[in-house]
């Protein structure tokens, strides 16, 4: 049996702590946050929050915190009301193992990436010229996961999910927030609609993932040549 999967699926983002309204472009950021930083750039899928007197060039070690995850609101109630009766409905130790495979495969990445950035090291421990990146994966949405099926069940997406990737940037020193960001995609679209299998879900996340790392990576090359 072969089902398609209409919706787009897995895309993470770098969010703001803004209302998720904004996040997804569907409002105007207010040019100052919450707690006092400054929009210093944005566009329709990403935006990025600064405090005025940060320095970023003062940095040279980064130290990386562990990935959160969580799904959206009602993810597995909204899943399962799309199934046909017959079809393998989620179960919630299903998300718990979707969400440790995002946050390992996250982990795994990200520390991999940073650990080439030029000008910089990673740390575990604060100190000095040490900026802390805390990131949490959420309002993620599978849209194919590969569950276990007892039939010959195969599902067709062009897309592998979406989500949003929050990232905040301290000084490890003080605590003081300096930064927030987001950046908004969808996994790689093929232009048609192809198998979900484990094995394409585990490539496309990590091939997104590893797209944010890079951007990341250049981004503190470039504020470190300032």
């Amino acid at each position: 049996m072969a089902l398609i999967n209409r919706k787009h699926s897995l895309t993470i983002l770098l969010s703001l702590a803004l209302p998720f309204s904004a996040i997804a472009g569907k409002a105007q950021p207010p040019s100052v946050s919450f707690d006092g930083m400054e929009l210093v750039n944005h566009s329709r899928s990403s935006h990025v929050y600064r405090k005025a007197d940060a320095n970023f060039s003062s940095y040279n070690k980064i130290m990386l915190l562990p990935s959160t995850t969580a799904f959206k609101k009602d993810y597995k109630q909204d899943f399962n009301r799309s199934k046909s009766m017959g079809t393998t409905r989620i179960r919630d130790k299903d998300i718990e193992k979707m969400k440790k495979t995002v946050a390992e495969t996250f982990d795994a990445v990200f520390t991999e990436e940073l650990a080439k950035v030029e000008g910089y090291s990673l740390v575990t421990e604060a100190g000095e010229g040490v900026v802390i990146v805390k990131p949490a994966l959420i309002n993620l949405d599978a849209h194919a996961p590969d569950l276990r099926t007892a039939g010959n069940i195969r599902t067709y997406v062009e897309t592998a999910g979406e989500g949003t990737l929050y990232l905040e940037f301290f000084d490890s020193v003080s605590g003081e927030i300096l930064a927030r960001a987001v950046d908004a995609r969808e996994t790689r679209d093929t232009g048609f609609y192809s198998w979900a299998t484990i094995v394409s879900n585990k490539a496309d996340t990590r091939a997104l993932v590893r797209s944010w790392a890079k951007k990341l990576s250049k981004k503190l090359v470039e504020v470190g040549q300032k």
